[in-house]
């Protein structure tokens, strides 16, 4: 019912722990997974490949073509990732799927999302999930609803996307041109969004692998993906174990979270017998509200105040919001 589609370029370490987390934490299996790749600078994804030969690799030769070849494979909803992005703890991939199939006014489920993630809008409890109206939220992360990243869509809407353009030549533009133009018309999509009451997975910004768009990233590090590729050849990996259940503020985070080790050894397994979810634990509803509280009296505060602060003071304030917390 579900396939994940990741896009990769020049990463292999970095793609590794996209693809072994997904498969620890939600137990998906590696024939569901497709990743549309491409090189450069003589890296190449042969050790991974070997390593993982049940993925479906598919070398990009002409993007919009390769993409909706891939998206033919999905019989029923795409989990779309990036090969930066790390999960983090156990979920089930069940609850999107029975979240999209429910709600038509669902257009997407983030799993990067969650009320540990700052500025947290008006939102509704249904069950395990988080409702919100997209295009009422003020944080751009909570008002973005379309992203490739790590969000579960309905494969139908996503092969009528690629069948309207014919300008797709790259992952960004992929995600940037739609985003654009639900921008200028919120009413081309559904206007809820979905996630469960924590993030499931983080994006490591810790270099970047495309000029067209300027997107951020840590440079502050040694992590420049040649070095990195090396790394790998020398039987280095990404230490994404060291993540597990991190309570991140931001969906993006540094190097301070990338750790490389000779030996990965993920949390142990505790699934429930016969499915994919996880054995259940206890939640915390009066915790979830209580964040859920906190973050609306925030953004009160703070709508509140940056219409009587000097600028200069709004900007320390967002210095200090956006400061990175290590694992």
């Amino acid at each position: 019912m579900l396939r994940a589609i990741c896009f990769s370029k020049d990463r292999p370490l970095q793609l590794e722990a996209f693809i072994e987390s997904l498969m620890h934490y939600a137990g998906l299996k590696a024939g569901d997974i497709s990743v549309l790749y491409t090189s450069s600078r003589g890296i190449s994804y042969d050790r991974l490949i070997a390593r993982h030969p049940d993925v479906d690799w598919v070398r990009e030769t002409a993007f919009q073509r390769d993409l909706k070849s891939t998206v033919e494979k999905a019989k029923g909803y795409v989990l779309l990732g990036c090969d930066d992005v790390v999960f983090k703890d156990y979920f089930d991939l069940n609850t999107p799927i029975r979240t999209l199939h429910r709600d038509p006014l669902v257009f997407g489920f983030s799993l990067r999302l969650g009320t540990n993630i700052r500025f947290v809008p008006d939102v509704e409890e249904s069950g395990d999930l988080l409702l919100w109206d997209w295009r009422q939220a003020r944080n751009e992360y909570w008002r973005y609803p379309w992203e490739v990243s790590a969000s579960v869509y309905r494969a139908e809407f996503v092969r009528e996307y690629l069948e309207s353009r014919d300008d797709l030549t790259n992952p960004n533009r992929f995600e940037a041109y739609l985003a654009r133009d639900v921008a200028a018309d919120p009413g081309i999509v559904p206007p809820k969004l979905a996630c469960l009451p924590t993030s499931r997975c983080v994006t490591v910004t810790m270099n970047r692998v495309q000029d067209e768009f300027p997107n951020d990233f840590d440079d502050s590090a040694e992590t420049d993906p040649k070095e990195l590729f090396e790394n790998y050849q020398s039987d280095l990996h990404y230490d994404w174990p060291k993540l597990f259940r991190w309570n991140n503020k931001s969906v993006h985070t540094g190097s301070e979270a990338f750790h490389l080790a000779r030996t990965v050894t993920p949390p142990e397994k505790s699934y429930a017998a016969g499915g994919l979810a996880p054995a259940a634990a206890p939640r915390n509803v009066l915790l979830l509200r209580a964040r859920i509280l906190y973050w609306r009296v925030m953004i009160a505060v703070w709508e509140r105040a940056r219409r009587h602060l000097p600028e200069s003071v709004l900007k320390a304030v967002r210095r200090v919001a956006n400061r990175r917390s290590a694992p």
